[in-house]
């Protein structure tokens, strides 16, 4: 498919080229089926996604490319995951610490941990 209006061709923070999805946004299921959403102004909603996260939206309505997801390389997002990751050795450290805990509550604590979506890898 030949996109017409998105101009992003790599990720602003890899450099990343390779798309793994691209196209027009296409409407929910109406009455008179699915239709590919276009702009009154004639413009359609198109997407391109990279292989490393990145994916970028055209906004007909702003008549440019946003971001519509991040890439994993980006420096935000890198540093954002050392603080979680820190903040999750840190828990687990002071579980560690408390010797009179018994060890049925310590495994509870390390399995709701554990549970929890961390998002740092």
């Amino acid at each position: 498919m030949q996109l017409h209006s998105i101009r992003t061709v790599l990720c602003p923070h890899c450099q990343c080229t390779e798309v793994v999805g691209e196209g027009v946004k296409i409407s929910r299921s109406t009455a008179f089926g699915r239709e590919i959403r276009q702009h009154v102004n004639g413009r359609k909603w198109e997407y391109r996604n990279f292989l490393c996260g990145y994916g970028v939206e055209f906004s007909p309505n702003a008549g440019r490319d946003e971001v519509a997801a991040r890439c994993s390389k980006d420096p935000e997002i890198l540093e954002r995951n050392a603080k979680r990751k820190a903040a999750h050795d840190k828990l687990l450290s002071i579980i560690a610490d408390f010797d009179d805990l018994d060890d049925e509550y310590q495994s509870t604590l390390h399995q709701e941990i554990a549970s929890t979506k961390w998002h740092f890898e």
